[in-house]
Order: C-alpha cells, then sequence, then structure tokens
C-alpha cells in the first residue's frame, strides 16, 4: 500500500469515526469550563443527585434538588429566575442531562452541565472555592434489640437530625441479632420511616451473620435495606474510620 493510499484510508476511517462517536453536547461543559463558569455572579450551582448521594459530599455552593423527584424538581425550577445561569451536575452526566431538559423545556436558556458529573470533578483539581465539601457528620448506629418501642424512637430520633443537619450527615444503621425483626417484611413495625428516611439517605444494614444463625433469607429483609457480613465489625471499623457512634435502644 503506497503512503497516498494510506493516507487516503486513515482519512475515511477518522471521518466515518468522528460520525460514529457522540457529539460534545454545547450545553455540556468540561471540569474547567464549568469552574470557571461557576465563579460568574449571576451562576447558581445546582446538584440534581438523591439525598444518599449527597450525603457522601457535594460541590461546595451547591443548590441541592433532587431531579429524580419529578414533582418537586419540576415545581421548584418554576419558581427560579430565568434570567440566573444555572450549572447542573449529577454523579455521571446522566441525571444532569435529564434535568437540563427538563429546565430547558420551560423556558431556561442559560443551563449547562458538567461533564463527568461529580465523579469527573473528584478527579479534577478545582482552583477556586468549588472544592468538594464532605460531610460534617457521620454517625453509625447500633441497633441490636427487638424492642418495638426502641425502634419507633430510633425512628422518630431521624426526624430531630434531619432538622439539626439536613444532609451534612452521613448516617448508617447496623441491625443485627433480635433487632433484624426491624427489617423483615414480615415483622418491621416500621416500614414507613424506613421507606422515607432511606429516600433521605440513610442506610440500613441487616447483618449476614445473624440472617444465617436465624435462619432469615434476603428475600424476608426489607427491600430499602442493605447487608454488611457482621454487625460488629462493620460498627468497629466505622469508628476506626472516624464515626460518632450510638447505641440505640435500652
Amino acid at each position: 500500500m503506497t503512503s497516498t493510499t494510506s493516507r487516503v484510508v486513515f482519512l475515511l476511517l477518522f471521518t466515518l469515526t468522528s460520525f460514529l462517536l457522540p457529539a460534545q453536547s454545547t450545553y455540556t461543559l468540561k471540569a474547567k469550563d464549568f469552574e470557571k463558569a461557576s465563579l460568574n455572579e449571576d451562576a447558581i450551582l445546582v446538584d440534581v443527585r438523591t439525598p444518599l448521594e449527597w450525603r457522601a459530599g457535594i460541590i461546595t455552593g451547591a443548590k441541592l434538588q433532587n431531579v429524580l423527584e419529578a414533582d418537586s424538581f419540576t415545581t421548584a425550577i418554576q419558581q427560579w429566575d430565568r434570567t440566573k445561569t444555572y450549572l447542573l451536575y449529577c454523579n455521571s452526566g446522566k441525571k444532569s442531562q435529564l434535568a437540563l431538559e427538563k429546565m430547558q423545556s420551560v423556558g431556561f436558556t442559560n443551563v449547562f452541565d458538567l461533564s463527568g458529573g461529580f465523579t469527573a470533578w473528584k478527579k479534577y483539581e478545582s482552583k477556586s472555592a468549588r472544592k468538594i465539601q464532605l460531610p460534617s457528620h457521620r454517625l453509625v448506629i447500633q441497633v441490636s434489640t427487638g424492642d418495638t418501642l426502641a425502634w419507633k424512637g430510633l425512628i422518630n430520633n431521624f426526624k430531630n437530625l434531619q432538622a439539626e443537619w439536613s444532609y451534612t450527615a452521613q448516617i448508617v444503621v447496623v441491625v443485627h441479632g433480635p433487632a433484624i425483626d426491624l427489617l423483615r417484611k414480615d415483622k418491621t413495625t416500621q416500614q414507613e420511616g424506613i421507606t422515607h428516611y432511606t429516600k433521605l439517605g440513610i442506610e440500613f444494614l441487616a447483618c449476614e451473620n445473624t440472617l444465617r444463625e436465624r435462619n432469615v433469607s434476603k428475600e424476608q429483609i426489607v427491600k430499602e435495606a442493605g447487608f454488611t457480613k457482621a454487625g460488629i465489625p462493620e460498627i468497629i471499623r466505622r469508628q476506626e474510620a472516624g464515626w460518632s457512634y450510638i447505641k440505640a435502644g435500652f
């Protein structure tokens, strides 16, 4: 193959590849440009992720508005100033694209999102005050009692914590021993509370050792819960990592 033929083949392949690759949206900004735009006086940064993701850290100064809560998102943006510039981000870029499309559909013209989302931002070395703001509080709660009044007290306490800390706290509830019934579909008295606070980012972890000892399958556990191999070691690891500790119940 001559050098001329090689160049022609290369150009054809390059052109074909260019058509096949998805084009970068003019409304999607790389981290450096996103940061620069966020420093403008009329710019408003919006984190459209879920509460669970917010609890793992946000970009400093971001407004929190979960796009997956469709009704509340639509209601919220109707109140926003359309003359401002809105900079959206999610975890990887998919939810922010959804939010961007929703905002454009109701008349927002200056709205952009972050390419690669929060995942990309964590790798980017911000030169401004737009750093990653980690939760101010990290709390692990041990629940080992089968007392339903203690379960009720636990759920009620979340209301106070939410009012005081909002999404600046990362909270994990480790459930083991007799307390496993708190997370059993057929035994729990707190299904409504578990569902509600899981949506707000509080995690419930069932001890797998307890499940084996009590012959309880994962399918019997409420869908909102996660799992940990061993409850006590999970609690100890969190404490060693600097988490505050509370034991629920009596």
